[in-house]
């Protein structure tokens, strides 16, 4: 298990979230100029790939480490506070991913969507750092789980952008700015964990439930829309990829 130094590991983790925020914004937006048939075909692969690198990245990495340093007990309580926590955050702050045109986060105003992208974008900052913290493996694992799952939402929130009058060049900013708090939620959990590594389990507990909600309240619903036992199949393939991808970085 391989682990940064502190000089060199706090200038990765801003690299790899400034450039993985502004690159999925930069693909995002590139997406929408494909033919709307190409995107729908698109779009629910990328959501089963997501869908089961987040789950493979909880149930297989996380929660595993976390229960060799913490315990059975310790670690269950700890996921299951984060599961209720980011459901009370859901409600709040409206940062639920939607991945059709039409569903009532979509019908929020744009300036709600964005504050709940910035609040979530912190969250992934702070997620990617503390899987830095614990190991290099860990961290690119997660980097991809969560990156790959960011793009469904960042084309769809584009998008809303668009029909609720923003520019495509106004839109295109604001989808940037709200995802620069991902370095200084990256940032300043890397600072935080490095005086206090005993918190490393909690924050790895937490950063796994996250992970789980997203995959199990947001991006399987989303597929279930798709009818038809072939599209499931395939799907479940695209998912099983997903699995697949974090089971052999984790090596």
């Amino acid at each position: 298990m391989q682990q940064m130094d502190e000089p060199m590991g706090l200038a990765a983790i801003a690299l790899i979230l400034f450039l993985g925020s502004t690159g999925v914004t930069a693909f995002a937006s590139g997406f929408l100029f494909l033919p709307a048939k190409t995107q729908k075909s698109l779009l629910p692969i990328l959501v089963s790939f997501a869908t089961g690198a987040l789950l493979a990245t909880a149930l297989l990495v996380m929660i595993p480490d976390t229960l060799r340093q913490a315990g059975t007990q310790k670690t269950m309580q700890w996921v299951l506070i984060g599961i209720l926590f980011f459901f009370l955050l859901e409600r709040l702050v409206i940062f639920r991913h939607c991945h059709e045109d039409e569903c009532s986060t979509h019908r929020a105003a744009g300036a709600v969507i964005l504050t709940g992208d910035a609040i979530h974008s912190f969250f992934d900052g702070v997620i990617i750092a503390s899987a830095f913290q614990y190991s290099v493996e860990l961290g690119i694992a997660t980097s991809i789980s969560i990156l790959i799952h960011e793009i469904p939402q960042e084309i769809s929130d584009f998008a809303v952008l668009i029909q609720s009058g923003y520019t495509r060049n106004r839109a295109l900013l604001m989808n940037y700015l709200a995802a620069l708090p991902s370095v200084a939620g990256g940032i300043l959990t890397f600072y935080f964990l490095s005086e206090l590594r005993h918190l490393l389990p909690f924050f790895m507990s937490i950063s796994a439930a996250s992970l789980i909600y997203v995959a199990i309240a947001d991006l399987v619903p989303g597929l279930h829309r798709y009818a038809g036992l072939r599209t499931g199949l395939f799907h479940f393939l695209f998912l099983l990829a997903g699995v697949g991808v974090i089971a052999w970085i984790r090596g």
